[in-house]
């Protein structure tokens, strides 16, 4: 028992994910490295030349800015993908399509998709750095499935519906085995991509459909250059590389096509977990009821269990151990502070990473201060002392056995337009749930309209210390949003591209804890807390006594 679970910055990358990113991230450098290539060829630098000198800039920029795709292109092929490179590349496509659209609009709806391709190479950008990361794989997978999905959708409504293009109808025209009339055949198409594109992405698609239609769209990505190509030459060196485009979209749809294969798709699977309005229940019925939550919640809302005292999140940490988690391992002031919480002073620090930094006093201001809850602590606010209330709650209520409802304050603060009310830091029910099989920590943030769940899977660390991760080994650990209804019955949906993790280490009769939270990849929170017991706390042993 006992054996340990790696932190998810350590998890290894399973190795048909990493070869996922491969495709993906070859695809990506491809494109720059053509685009790149084509500078030699004088109709790319003629075409080019037509768009730059309106603006007023002088055609040797696409030396320049050709030179720098190739490095791009070479670091990108040969190199894993680190957050830095990955920002240049997003700000590049996203520079250059805002440009164009400002310029000209419509080449939204050019036939080749010059633009609209630049949604699935941006969503392959960021997938082949995503796919390496633990806490972001599932974000990558899903940006893959969106970002083809969505192509194939778009280009059978705009290009070929709403403006179908006489220059695609030349085309089919001129094809010797085209069956039908160009006119008709190119809106036909477009509704069988408007078809293909939904099956990718409509929960409860089978797997096997979603395969067949992926293996059809990366043989369709090889049939339009050799189509267009003979009748329109000039495209191959376009400076908009519409048919170079391709490349990347066929890494996206081969990554896809073995994820497939793996029995992995879009969405989580079930979509959504029902939650029962009565009886027992994986996951927490509480919901603010469209109302501000606050410290008072659970006492307005009469959920308190008056008879049943309690001074702890948990009654016995060693209702988490499993076949591979030992309670008795871990540091007893650990184990105090989840036996006994309330006997525990608590102080806070937060690292928000750069850029949610400066978003957090808004979320604090706007979000916060409405819903009473989230009032979490900003840069430049070190060492925040935060009050804890325990309390007991009716499993009835909540669906969960034995629930402990946990309040967090800052006293130092006031909710905005309530100077008679210390800011909450959080208002949530904690209780050990066993959906998947083994024993998890269960933190249920009541919401306005539900809550926000996390299920925590927990493992040992060295010195005594625990770890609690989204990240496990059963995917039924994880973040959750659950809507409530007014009946009491819900639906959980999985956030698969959030994780959090919390690392506590012991010492005497104190405690430190790390907690991170990521978004999509990317560490966007780190909390930093100081546990230690109140010099007037008792023991629960002594008190027995």
């Amino acid at each position: 028992m006992g054996a340990a679970l790696p932190s998810i910055t350590e998890i290894p990358v399973d190795a048909a994910e990493a070869r996922d990113a491969v495709f993906v991230r070859v695809g990506v450098a491809l494109i720059w490295l053509v685009t790149a290539a084509a500078v030699f060829h004088p109709w790319y630098r003629t075409i080019g030349e037509a768009y730059l000198v309106p603006l007023g800039l002088d055609g040797d920029i696409m030396w320049a800015t050709c030179a720098f795709e190739a490095v791009l292109g070479l670091w990108v092929l040969l190199r894993r993908p680190g957050p830095w490179t990955t920002f240049v590349q997003i700000g590049m496509v996203t520079g250059f399509t805002v440009i164009l659209i400002a310029v000209q609009p419509e080449l939204l709806s050019h036939p080749l998709g010059v633009l609209s391709k630049n949604g699935p190479i941006l969503a392959s950008v960021f997938a082949a750095w995503a796919l390496t990361r633990p806490a972001g794989k599932e974000a990558g997978r899903l940006a893959l499935w969106l970002g083809v999905g969505l192509l194939w959708m778009y280009e059978g409504l705009v290009p070929k519906i709403l403006f179908t293009s006489a220059i695609e109808i030349g085309w089919v025209d001129h094809i010797p085995f085209s069956p039908l009339p160009g006119w008709f055949f190119v809106p036909l198409v477009g509704v069988g991509e408007i078809l293909m594109g939904l099956a990718l992405l409509v929960p409860g698609v089978p797997l096997r459909a979603r395969r067949v239609v992926l293996i059809a769209m990366a043989v369709l990505l090889f049939i339009l250059p050799a189509t267009v190509a003979p009748q329109s030459p000039e495209f191959l060196v376009h400076p908009f590389m519409p048919l170079a485009k391709n490349l990347p979209l066929l890494g996206a749809t081969l990554a896809l096509i073995r994820q497939s294969g793996r029995g992995l798709g879009p969405w989580p699977s079930p979509f959504f977990v029902a939650v029962p309005a009565t009886g027992p229940s994986a996951f927490s019925r509480l919901t603010g009821h469209g109302g501000p939550v606050g410290a008072g919640f659970f006492a307005r809302e009469g959920l308190v269990e008056a008879q049943q005292p309690a001074q702890g999140l948990l009654d016995d940490l060693g209702s988490l151990s499993s076949e591979g988690f030992d309670a008795a391992k871990v540091h007893p002031s650990i184990r105090g502070f989840y036996e006994e919480t309330a006997a525990y002073t608590m102080r806070a620090q937060a690292e928000w990473a750069p850029g949610f930094g400066q978003v957090a006093p808004l979320f604090r201001r706007w979000f916060s201060a409405r819903a009473a809850q989230f009032g979490l602590p900003l840069d430049g606010e070190p060492d925040v002392p935060l009050e804890t209330t325990i309390v007991a709650l009716r499993g009835d209520r909540d669906g969960r056995q034995e629930v402990r409802g946990w309040v967090r304050v800052n006293p130092t603060l006031t909710r905005a337009r309530h100077p008679d009310e210390a800011l909450t830091v959080y208002a949530a029910a904690c209780a050990v749930t066993r959906r998947g099989g083994r024993p998890r920590l269960s933190v249920a943030f009541v919401l306005p309209f539900g809550n926000l769940t996390s299920v925590l899977e927990p493992s040992h660390l060295d010195g005594g210390g625990l770890r609690l991760s989204t990240c496990g080994p059963d995917p039924a650990a994880g973040l959750y949003a659950v809507e409530v209804d007014a009946a009491g019955a819900g639906r959980a949906l999985a956030l698969s591209f959030m994780h959090e993790q919390l690392e506590l280490h012991g010492e005497d009769d104190r405690l430190t804890a790390l907690h991170r939270i990521w978004l999509f990849g990317l560490p966007f929170l780190t909390m930093r807390y100081t546990m230690t017991r109140s010099a007037e706390a008792e023991p629960a042993e002594a008190a027995a006594r």
